[in-house]
Formats: C-alpha cells, sequence, structure tokens
C-alpha cells in the first residue's frame, strides 16, 4: 500500500487556486495570527505547505487539545481489536482507582461518556486536588451531573482515556500509536508526549504543582489531553485518514464504522463553547464538528486540523495564539470565504499567483517587532520598582544599536535577564525557566520601548513587556500568554531611576 503523501508541484495540480491560497495566507496576516504552518491536502494529494521560519517541516510541534483526537483513533483501535467496548463502564477497567464509598455518578460514566465529553464531572479533576495521579481524581473528585447528559470540555476525560489505551495495550501511548496507526500510514518522525506527575513526589516535581505535566516521568500517564509533539505533516496523515474513515492505500487500519461515529455529531455544543459559529457545531468522539459538513481536531493556540469530506479537503495549521480571541474562528472564515468557493467554482490557474505564492511562502518566518521611523534611541539606566509588585524590586534597560537587555531583578535576589534585537529576532532562553525564546523590540516613540518574547519548544508561550519612561519615573507593564508558567511576568509597576 501507498505510506505516503503525494506532492503536487503546485496547488492547481491538485485542484486548490493557488490565487485562493495567497488569500487565505493574506487574511491571516492582516488579522495577525502566529502561524507556524498551513498545510493543504486535496483528494489525497499536499497541494501546499508553508513554514514560518524558524519552523520547518522536520519541527515536532505541540498539538495541546488536537492531541485528544489521536487518544480518541487508539480507543477506536482498541475497540476494532475486541479489548473493549464503548459501553464499559470505566470502573471496571481502573478498579485500583476507585476509592471506596464512591460517588454512584462515577459508577455509572462508560467510555462513551468520557469520548463525548459528557462526564459526572463539570471540569479536569487534577486541577481541584493536590494528588499528582490524576488518574485517581477522576474517581474521587466529586461529580456534579449524571453522565452520558450535558457536554463540558474535561480534558482528564481525554487522560483517563490514555491511561486506559496503555493499561490494555501494555504500550505507552506513543509506542501504541506508533505501531498500530501511525506507522502504517507513513508516519516517520515518531509521536511523542509529556508525562502527567503521577508517583513523584515534591522534591521531584521541583515546586511545580500536581496540575502541571512533565518532559520525563518513568511512571506517568501520556498527556493525551493536551502533550503530544508531532510534526505538521504527519499531523495533516493523521487527519487524512480520519477523512478517509480510517482507510489507507487499501489497509482498513481503523474501522469505518467507529470513525463516521467519531467524526460525526454526537452532541450539542451551543450551550458550552460560546459564541463563534464553528464552536456551535456539535462534537463527536474528540473530534469538533465544524460547519460545511466538516470536523476538526482543534488545540489551544492554532493547532487545528480541519477536514471537509465531502470536498475531500484537510486544511492543517499549527500556531501561538494563546490568550487571544477569536483567532480559530478567523482560521475557519478564511477557508470559507477563500478557498471553499474555489472548489465549488474552479478558478483557472494563474502563472503569476503560483510565482507570487512561491515568494510568499518562501518569504514566510515569525516577525520581529518592527522598528518605527524616527523612532530610535539608544538607551542605558536603572530603576528601583514600587513595593507592591511580588516579583521585581529593580529593572535595568540597556540598548546600543541593534541589541538590547532588559535586566529584571527579583525579590529572591536572582536576576531574570531578555536579550532582544532591535528590529530583529534574537534567540536566547526564558528567565527561570530556560525554554528556548526569540525576541525583539523596539521603540513605539520615544518614551516607550516594546519587547515581545516568542517562547519555544515544548512550551509555546507569548510575553509582552512595555518600559514607558517619563522623566526619572517609569511604568513596567507585562503580559503573558502562557499556559500554567510564566506568572511572574503579568502586571503594572511603576519606580524611579536609581540614584
Amino acid at each position: 500500500m501507498s505510506t505516503q503523501l503525494r506532492i503536487a508541484s503546485t496547488p492547481d495540480e491538485a485542484g486548490v487556486s493557488s490565487a485562493a491560497v495567497l488569500r487565505v495566507l493574506s487574511r491571516l496576516e492582516q488579522r495577525g495570527l502566529n502561524m507556524h504552518s498551513l498545510l493543504i491536502a486535496r483528494q489525497g494529494v499536499l497541494a501546499f505547505e508553508g513554514y514560518w521560519a524558524p519552523f520547518t517541516a522536520e519541527t515536532p510541534h505541540r498539538l495541546y487539545s488536537a492531541s485528544k483526537s489521536y487518544v480518541s483513533v487508539a480507543i477506536g483501535a482498541l475497540v476494532d481489536d475486541g479489548a473493549l467496548a464503548l459501553t464499559d463502564r470505566l470502573v471496571v477497567h481502573f478498579p485500583d482507582k476507585v476509592p471506596d464509598g464512591v460517588h454512584p455518578y462515577v459508577v455509572a460514566m462508560t467510555i462513551e461518556d468520557l469520548l463525548t465529553m459528557r462526564t459526572a464531572h463539570g471540569g479536569t479533576t487534577y486541577k481541584k486536588v493536590e494528588d499528582p495521579d490524576w488518574v485517581r481524581t477522576f474517581f474521587t473528585v466529586v461529580p456534579d451531573r449524571v453522565p452520558g447528559t450535558v457536554f463540558s470540555y474535561d480534558t482528564s476525560a481525554t487522560v483517563v482515556l490514555t491511561a486506559l489505551v496503555e493499561r490494555l495495550s501494555g504500550k505507552s501511548l506513543p509506542e501504541f500509536l506508533m505501531d498500530r496507526i501511525l506507522g502504517p500510514i507513513g508516519v516517520r518522525h515518531p509521536v511523542t508526549a509529556l508525562v502527567s506527575p503521577m508517583g513523584t513526589t515534591a522534591e521531584q516535581r521541583a515546586g511545580r504543582p500536581t496540575w502541571r505535566e512533565m518532559e520525563d516521568n518513568p511512571h506517568g500517564v501520556a498527556h493525551g489531553g493536551s502533550g503530544l509533539f508531532a510534526t505538521p505533516r504527519d499531523f495533516l496523515a493523521f487527519a487524512q485518514l480520519c477523512l478517509q474513515q480510517g482507510r489507507w492505500g487499501g489497509e482498513q487500519i481503523v474501522s469505518a464504522k467507529y470513525l463516521q461515529a467519531a467524526t460525526g455529531y454526537q452532541t450539542s455544543t451551543a450551550h458550552a463553547a460560546g459564541h463563534l459559529p464553528d464552536s456551535r457545531c456539535g462534537y463527536g468522539y474528540q473530534f469538533w464538528r465544524t460547519r460545511h459538513g466538516g470536523f476538526s481536531a482543534r488545540g489551544m493556540g492554532g493547532q487545528i486540523a480541519l477536514c471537509l469530506p465531502e470536498r475531500e479537503l484537510v486544511v492543517v495549521t499549527t500556531g501561538d495564539n494563546q490568550g487571544r480571541s477569536g483567532t480559530e474562528q478567523a482560521f475557519f472564515d478564511a477557508v470559507w470565504d477563500e478557498l471553499l468557493p474555489t472548489l465549488e467554482e474552479p478558478e483557472a490557474p494563474s502563472p503569476e499567483a503560483v510565482e507570487e505564492l512561491n515568494r510568499v511562502r518562501e518569504g514566510l518566518a515569525l516577525t520581529a517587532v518592527p522598528i518605527r521611523a524616527g523612532h530610535h534611541r539608544e538607551l542605558t539606566g536603572r530603576w528601583i520598582l514600587d513595593e507592591h509588585h511580588g516579583t521585581f524590586t529593580a529593572l535595568a534597560l540597556s540598548v546600543v544599536a541593534e541589541r538590547g537587555q532588559l535586566e529584571l531583578t527579583g525579590r529572591d535576589g536572582r536576576l531574570r535577564t531578555f536579550g532582544f534585537g532591535v528590529g530583529a529576532l534574537l534567540p536566547g532562553e526564558l528567565p527561570g525557566y530556560g525554554y528556548e525564546t526569540l525576541s525583539s523590540g523596539a521603540w513605539l516613540d520615544e518614551q516607550t520601548l516594546y519587547l515581545r518574547v516568542h517562547v519555544l519548544g515544548l512550551y509555546l508561550a507569548q510575553l509582552e513587556i512595555s518600559v514607558a519612561m517619563r522623566g526619572d519615573a517609569v511604568t513596567l507593564t507585562m503580559k503573558k500568554d502562557a499556559e500554567a508558567f510564566a506568572n511572574e511576568y503579568q502586571g503594572t509597576v511603576s519606580g524611579h531611576r536609581a540614584q
């Protein structure tokens, strides 16, 4: 069987308009989305792929909650193999996790209840108690609803499903996925995962809360709810398998019956998913429904695999748009408005559009804070901050030519130093964490310096920092869009120049 998607020389060769792809890219740029990749496949042919440097086709990317769809397909494979049934009560598979006097709502939960996010819990259980055994919390936290009735997004449900895959298969989730599902469809970069802190002590967690995932823990469960990593092209292959209802090159990898149910409508999300139209179309088994008869795997910040079976179309994006409302809908709207009409009424291929698309693709990159004409100055100074800030007591700033450095003094006496390029991205590390960063800054006006920090790798994030000066006074403003870390880099505090 064929295990690789064929790659078209131009989008038009695969039945996708190059001009439409250009318009999609323009829409995403106009909306200010922080993109890392965009891939489009039509009828099983890769029509377009673009990567925003430093991201490449070889860069594994955290999928966040799009990981949940992988767990669903793994459950489907176990159903096919006769290892479980969707009607199984969960407590039967985890007798060692069930406490005495367990609540009857917990006893009643089935595997299908977890797949459809209609559990007995109204939220993620391992964030409600201090217990590094995330799976156990699902059975010990007191529930608040009858299972199988109401959709409520619950990442702990997916973690328990992950533990079930690992328990029944005898393999880690990444190993099972590669052996049973992804390897057979030609995935060459092994999927990896962060893990739960199960079995660790407070000392081993080094002050991290029990609800934070870990990079390495031999006792942990893979974080199938938010912690899988895959290259965008492998993410696309996974989505293509789901679009094809589990069939690949003549072999049925996962049954069509299961995937039809998983990607179909199982429950309403209208009451729980906000006002955005593509969040209100319903939910399957760890897949979201969309308009135009589609479904999607979706993860925080812009990890999306959109599948439109009637058009034989798959569109994949990765990025980092945490903390910004409406960015997922902006992507969907760009596809609906610019790409979808050209599939229904094809546009004539345009050599000029192909040439322009190639030019745009070659220039894709994370952008630095732009230098504003007439606003560039060199400065060195140190300021003492007001006492009300909980973390920092002083800041020092140095801007010389094309580089700068911001230094924050903590109440613990440690320095947090940000190096940044002026109008250019400068590689570094996030102070206090060691995570890889790209940082840039520029003067917004004669008295305000603005910094933007991209955090890359295992934990995606963005930080925005501004230093505004007036005479001897300074105001430091910090905003972080990061999941469960970098909390010290938030808030506003003023101060005065050190003597």
